[in-house]
């Protein structure tokens, strides 16, 4: 790869990477006590499911574009991962799946003390999108209430 495109190609790749940093450090206190690398996953997906989606369709384009290139060619260019492998790539999840973060998580995870809002301004188009995540204090297991606001400036 050459110039522009690879240029354009790994800082698409290194967006998707930074993206999931942050996402990872907002849902590491919905983990359970023992995690493994699909519980990430099924939480990114649930939570953030548009730039989940995003990133499958960013993969598809650039396997298609891979497709079309090593038939006219015969070699593919990008060799782009599948969502799920790319997310191994992100420093926060190989960060929390390492044995020494999962020990001190076990050790410390308390199911009954989080509450946590969080607030996530993105500005669109005359649009601003909060999310208010709350884990109850309760004697049952914990359970996630999930709202969505939208308000219009």
């Amino acid at each position: 790869m050459s110039g522009v495109t690879k240029h354009i190609f790994n800082q698409e790749v290194r967006d998707i990477l930074s993206m999931w940093d942050c996402e990872i450090k907002t849902i590491e206190p919905l983990l359970p006590k023992e995690y493994s690398s699909g519980d990430i996953i099924t939480l990114l997906k649930e939570f953030y499911p548009h730039e989940w989606h995003s990133v499958e369709i960013k993969y598809v384009y650039y396997q298609t574009k891979d497709r079309y290139i090593k038939r006219k060619f015969g070699k593919s260019r990008y060799h782009m991962k599948a969502p799920e492998v790319l997310l191994m790539d992100a420093s926060r999840c190989k960060k929390i799946l390492s044995k020494e973060y999962q020990r001190i998580h076990f050790d410390n995870y308390n199911p009954h003390k989080f509450l946590i809002e969080w607030e996530v301004d993105r500005p669109t188009s005359q649009m601003s999108s909060q999310w208010d995540i709350h884990l109850k204090n309760q004697s049952e297991p914990c359970v996630v209430n999930l709202s969505f606001h939208t308000s219009f400036h």
